[in-house]
């Protein structure tokens, strides 16, 4: 039954028929929280580092990690990081991350004008909402909206003290429910990363029974 409602959920048909990541990422989500709550710093930093195929997925999860203190595994994801840059640059030379860098805004704002009524996020909703001919300025809201969220999920998460929670699952269904709605770029076949915080949340509910409070 399983194997059947993932077969037959879209997205996932979407990411396999586009040869897309999406599936890779969402292992990667789940994976990353998992090596947080076990202790496993490195395990958790290679995660980190398969999220960087989609960078906007990176800094949520950074201020997530950041709140729990978990300083070990953003060290060890940094290395990993670092050293993937410096094994690119000496395979493929430095010139391909200064093209990157002076490149990554142009195509941004090409797929952000090109298929922002595909995204299932605040910049597609106000696409469909008020059409193409307004994206100069959804293009600044949902970056805003970008910023904001991330500062609200931080305050958040530092004033209730996440590193006292026992249950950590909600939280971090939060930080992963805020990060893809308020995400600049999140597709269709994205939207198979909305399986991890909908599980977490649920199984949390599960666990607590009469004893969950909203």
């Amino acid at each position: 039954m399983i194997a059947l409602a993932l077969v037959a959920y879209h997205p996932v048909f979407c990411a396999i028929k586009q040869g897309q990541t999406s599936i890779l990422l969402a292992l990667a989500v789940i994976g990353l929280y998992q090596a947080a709550e076990d202790d496993r710093p490195w395990a958790g930093g290679a995660w980190l580092l398969v999220l960087t195929i989609k960078p906007q997925l990176v800094p949520m999860l950074v201020v997530y990690l950041a709140a729990r203190r978990s300083w070990r595994l953003l060290w060890c994801g940094g290395v990993l990081m670092a050293a993937s840059v410096v094994l690119t640059a000496v395979v493929l030379g430095s010139s391909v991350w200064i093209d990157y860098l002076r490149h990554v805004r142009p195509l941004e704002q090409f797929w952000g004008t090109g298929t922002p009524e595909y995204m299932l996020n605040v910049r597609g909703w106000l696409t469909r909402m008020f059409g193409f001919d307004a994206h100069a300025w959804i293009d600044r809201v949902s970056d805003l909206v970008w910023i904001a969220a991330m500062a609200i999920t931080s305050a958040l998460l530092f004033t209730r003290r996440l590193l006292e929670q026992r249950d950590r699952r909600p939280a971090y269904a939060f930080v992963v429910a805020m990060m893809l709605a308020s995400n600049p770029h999140v597709f269709v076949h994205d939207a198979v990363i909305w399986v991890v915080p909908l599980v977490l949340f649920a199984a949390s509910l599960r666990d607590a029974g009469a004893a969950w409070r909203p």
